[in-house]
């Protein structure tokens, strides 16, 4: 290849998922060995800079975009957001299959009629067939851009594969980490994974992997497990599994339940990029319903990096009508911490229409905290119903929040209708106090004289007796 053609151009644009982030490294390394560089994530974004924005650069300068077919990048946003790219920019693409796998819905319309190239059918057939590949991969380059690529050499004498090595479990270190975790007692994981890492080292994690994925380890088991991986994977001398490691964790995480947590908690660890983390795990995004998904959804919020904010914002609105009320308030505060009040109007609806009352809440506070004043209409009609004193605090000072002094005068016209159930709750925090005696008229001085007379609790009485005097003063 002459110098300078392609010093500083990645010819090659590589797309596949994370999980499949293995054979995409093997990819790249039978290419570039034949000297056509190639781009791909996270290798060659450089650190601190826009994930997106390399990305779709690394994209445009490419020549041929590959994309690597499996049942993993089926169901990957990334990859279908890359291909819809590269057929924008009118990329030459090439389908690698790594399975016997036909394209999803999502990507059907632009690799369907593409003649795309299997790497699945044993050592031999792939040796063939990738060797086709590369031949057609520089024939291409060299008609286009680099006339003087050198060709591929040519391929030796056939010889006898020789039988892969032995890789299933190791049932010796298996037992031994099954007693130690037994034997434990009140031991705590991190005495537990020090203890098996010195003793065994990083054949540790490649074992505690495909513990974690094998049925027949019993669950309750499978906890103490993730711990001490967590631990271990964490070592210094360990990075070289990293990459193991959270394959096996996106795979568990579909399992949901405790496997979600846990495996999440593994993947918050990990000594990998933020956006590494990101680009695997917002492919599971639908495993946010599963059973435990709150806890993926926290480690997206901490990983998601900024170009990608509104992604994670724009599929998290969607998931607010879902009937599930803790997965709700934690979408809400999700939302909230981003600040994404493109969602203003779906809170809107859910403050109006919900049945539970801690939702009603959430949405109350995260449209008072944007100061959203065409919700305050919602809260007025919501509070004019409302039999929970907690609920009605919580919308007082939320409307407080958005209309000040007018939403203070609505507060003292409702609060004598209200049971004294609620009137105590209401007095007696602060912040909805306050809300009250911004208004101080007559109204609220004859309902605290009445209660501080009449109330059915001493309690009340005082707290009455109290406001009244301090309002007076």
């Amino acid at each position: 290849m002459a110098a300078g053609k392609t010093a500083n151009r990645r010819l090659v644009f590589i797309s596949y998922s994370s999980r499949d982030r293995e054979p995409a490294e093997r990819l790249v390394a039978e290419i570039e060995s034949i000297g056509i560089p190639c781009w791909m994530a996270p290798r060659d974004i450089p650190s601190g800079a826009s994930y997106g924005k390399e990305i779709v650069d690394a994209l445009e300068a490419a020549e041929i975009f590959v994309v690597l077919l499996s049942t993993h990048s089926n169901s990957s946003i990334h990859v279908a957001n890359e291909i819809e790219r590269a057929v924008n920019y009118q990329k030459m693409i090439v389908p690698l299959r790594l399975e016997n796998v036909a394209p999803s819905r999502e990507i059907e319309l632009h690799i369907s009629a593409r003649q795309w190239v299997d790497l699945f059918e044993g050592p031999r057939q792939r040796e063939l067939n990738m060797r086709r590949f590369l031949n057609v991969l520089r024939d291409v380059l060299r008609a286009w851009i680099v006339p003087d690529l050198a060709p591929l050499p040519k391929p030796g004498p056939e010889t006898p594969l020789e039988p892969p090595p032995p890789s299933g479990p190791n049932p010796k270190l298996r037992d031994t980490i099954l007693a130690a975790v037994e034997k434990s007692g009140t031991a705590g994981p991190q005495s537990i994974a020090i203890s098996l890492y010195r003793a065994h080292g990083e054949p540790l994690i490649p074992e505690l992997c495909a513990m974690l994925v094998d049925e027949s380890v019993p669950s309750f088991r499978r906890g103490p497990l993730y711990d001490v991986l967590k631990i271990c994977s964490a070592q210094s001398k360990a990075r070289t599994y990293s990459s193991r490691v959270f394959t096996t964790m996106l795979e568990c995480v579909q399992k949901g339940g405790s496997d979600l947590v846990k495996a999440t908690e593994v993947v918050g660890a990990l000594p990998i990029p933020p956006e590494e983390k990101w680009r695997g795990l917002f492919d599971l995004f639908p495993a946010v319903h599963l059973n435990g998904g709150v806890s993926l959804l926290k480690t997206l919020l901490q990983v998601v990096p900024p170009g990608h904010r509104d992604e994670l914002c724009t599929a998290l609105t969607e998931l607010l009508p879902m009937p599930d009320p803790k997965f709700q308030i934690a979408v809400i505060d999700s939302l909230r911490k981003l600040a994404y009040k493109a969602a203003t109007p779906a809170l809107r609806d859910l403050a109006e229409m919900s049945l539970d009352r801690e939702v009603i809440w959430s949405a109350a506070e995260c449209l008072a905290a944007w100061g959203d004043t065409a919700s305050a209409p919602i809260l007025r009609q919501v509070l004019t119903g409302c039999a929970d004193g907690f609920t009605w605090r919580v919308l007082a000072v939320s409307l407080h929040k958005l209309e000040g002094p007018a939403a203070a005068r609505f507060l003292v016209d409702q609060f004598p209708a209200l049971t004294e159930e609620i009137q105590w709750e209401v007095l007696r925090w602060d912040d909805s106090w306050d809300a009250l005696k911004a208004a101080n008229t007559r109204v609220l001085r004859d309902v605290l004289q009445r209660l501080a007379k009449g109330a059915l609790r001493d309690e009340m009485k005082e707290l009455a007796a109290l406001r009244l005097a301090r309002l007076s003063s």
